[in-house]
């Protein structure tokens, strides 16, 4: 909470996509707190985007397999160490480099998706901007 409120004394934005999956003994985004859906924005009036994407990933996976997508080009997957992947799924999709080594850059334009049932799919799939591009600001 405090980073949050250092960033809009700054005028930055933060936001954050809720996490899936076992944490800890806990299923999330199922599990969060009131006090962590709050500072996620998934409660309460004026809900926004990441609420819109938790129903959003719930819904039916469709299988993707050689389907252009466009993670890795409008979004990565950043982990701690500031290693930056295509795919939110499987690392082997593609490093995109390293943020803290300033190796790390998207790529110029969608890729084809190889991941069966991908999570993915749902947000970034060519052709298919009418469906997710609401939940995205």
């Amino acid at each position: 909470m405090a980073y949050k409120t250092v960033f809009k004394e700054h005028g930055v934005t933060l936001k954050a996509l809720p996490f899936r999956g076992k944490y800890n003994g806990k299923i999330y985004p199922e599990d969060y707190t009131e006090e962590e859906k709050s500072l996620i924005g998934i409660s309460g009036a004026g809900a926004g985007s990441s609420e819109k994407m938790l129903g959003f990933y719930k819904e039916e996976r469709k299988e993707n397999v050689h389907r252009f997508c466009r993670m890795g080009q409008m979004y990565a997957k950043i982990h701690s160490n500031g290693d930056a992947y295509r795919c939110c799924i499987i690392q082997d999709s593609g490093k995109l480099g390293n943020l803290l080594e300033e190796t790390f850059q998207l790529l110029d334009e969608p890729a084809v998706c190889n991941y069966n049932k991908c999570e993915c799919w749902r947000a970034m799939v060519v052709g298919e901007e009418e469906g997710w591009a609401s939940h995205w600001s």
